[in-house]
């Protein structure tokens, strides 16, 4: 089996037992609100979707790990296009200037005409493309899986530098970056699996700090008010300097290290693989609120839409909670895992699942996804472009976020609504057995494909 079809295989085959078959995706009544959710359109794919949905001019992109980079319908979820690559998508696409850009698991960063899909470059880095390209004045910023963050020109894909990071990739917690660049004031921010957070001249590629941490850093920085927030796998949210690196505050988490922060309304959002969504003081870190999703980790990145927190989590639900008290508004239940970070568009979410569909769900808000995140363009956004957003957009003086804490609430004693996530079963058993099903699909068909059909490797 090739180096490109193994990979694929080995990671269709792990991510298959996060589907539960038998668990249909279903609108939910919420007995704390009153709320009903309604599904607006399902569109399914070949694998699971831990790519997040960005929104721009009416179409939906979403990647996928069935290898496929799709084009949908917002209103109505029909497909407009899809562009095959030789890996697996959990990048999340980036749009601007008519052009998307998007990372595989081929190796590869691809930059796809919005229209119809047809392809204006590609660059081939030397290792998987988790990371989601970020996109500022005329140059795609982008990590991959060999060490390197890449400056690439947006017209046609030449290197404008790399940045070798200080991690061997040989080391399980070396020097690949899947962690997606943060773009603010010139500078770029992005984390590794070395540990560092690094600040990098976005002209030329030269370092200007790096910030240690006493874990692998996978998720991805947002900057605000001249501070970035990062979240480690030592289970720690951290506040730096954006100028400097220097440390202005730290926050220990139970099990972080997979959420990435936002900020809004002087408040920073992330998510905990201990069932919880933080809500922080953006100054200082004390606990402004905290939000119980289920009894299953959130590795999904939280978005705020009016006065709404949603996310998704592990059990496959997604939730918004309220920002004045954090009670639970809707939940909405999938057929798999939510690692897909929402985005919210007009009212309506966006979102991926594990079982290998993108959905879009009424949320009973009007507004969009704001924040710094989504002002900043990193890992899915919308139409709402960084060069239109202000500092004011990103810091204004909001309600007070709640003071409640898990330990307020009841104890999960098994007959949580997301119990069906928890443990062995035979549905995920079932599970596994479809999705490695799949994985050999996919593999025998890219096998026994003619030469001339295949991805080419650029």
């Amino acid at each position: 089996m090739s180096r490109l079809n193994r990979r694929t295989f080995l990671r269709s085959a792990a991510c298959a037992g996060l589907g539960f078959v038998g668990l249909s995706s279903s609108p939910l009544a919420d007995a704390q609100a009153g709320v009903t959710v309604s599904e607006l359109w399902q569109f399914r794919t070949e694998g699971p979707v831990f790519s997040s949905p960005t929104v721009v001019d009416g179409t939906v992109y979403v990647g996928s790990n069935d290898g496929t980079l799709y084009a949908l319908d917002r209103a109505s979820g029909t497909e407009r296009w899809r562009f095959g690559t030789g890996g697996g998508i959990e990048s999340s696409p980036t749009v601007a200037d008519g052009t998307v850009y998007v990372g595989s698991f081929d190796d590869t960063v691809y930059a796809l005409d919005t229209a119809d899909g047809t392809e204006r470059w590609r660059f081939q880095t030397e290792g998987d493309v988790f990371s989601s390209p970020t996109v500022a004045d005329e140059t795609v910023f982008v990590g991959s899986e060999d060490a390197n963050v890449y400056a690439l020109d947006t017209s046609n894909g030449t290197e404008r530098w790399r940045f070798r990071t200080a991690g061997k990739i040989a080391v399980q917690s070396g020097g690949r970056v899947r962690s997606s660049p943060t773009v603010a004031n010139g500078i770029v921010y992005v984390g590794c699996r070395d540990g560092n957070l690094y600040a990098i001249d976005a002209t030329d590629g030269t370092e200007q700090w790096r910030f240690p941490t006493g874990g692998r850093i996978r998720s991805s920085p947002t900057e605000s008010d001249g501070v970035v927030y990062v979240n480690s796998f030592d289970d720690t949210l951290y506040a730096v300097g954006a100028a400097d690196g220097v440390k202005q505050w730290q926050f220990a988490m139970q099990s972080g290290g997979f959420s990435s922060p936002t900020v809004a309304d002087g408040t920073v959002y992330v998510g905990s693989d201990a069932v919880s969504v933080y809500a922080l003081d953006s100054d200082t870190g004390t606990v402004a609120g905290r939000f119980r999703a289920g009894i299953n980790g959130v590795r999904s990145s939280p978005t705020v839409a009016d006065e709404t927190v949603f996310v998704g989590n592990g059990g496959g639900s997604i939730y918004g909670f309220a920002l004045s008290d954090g009670t639970r508004q809707w939940r909405f239940q999938t057929g798999g895992s939510v690692f897909s970070s929402p985005t919210i568009v007009d009212g309506t979410l966006y979102a991926g699942s594990a079982d290998g569909s993108v959905y879009a769900l009424t949320t009973a808000v009007s507004g969009s996804s704001r924040g710094s995140r989504v002002a900043l363009n990193t890992m899915g956004h919308h139409d709402t472009r960084a060069d239109r957003v202000t500092t004011e957009d990103l810091q204004t003086d909001g309600p007070a976020t709640s003071d409640r804490d898990e330990s307020s609430e009841p104890a999960d004693d098994g007959s949580s609504d997301d119990a069906s996530g928890r443990g062995f079963t035979l549905s995920g058993a079932v599970a596994g057995f479809a999705g490695i099903g799949y994985a050999l699909k996919r593999c025998i068909a890219t096998a026994e494909a003619p030469l001339s059909d295949r991805p080419s490797r650029k």
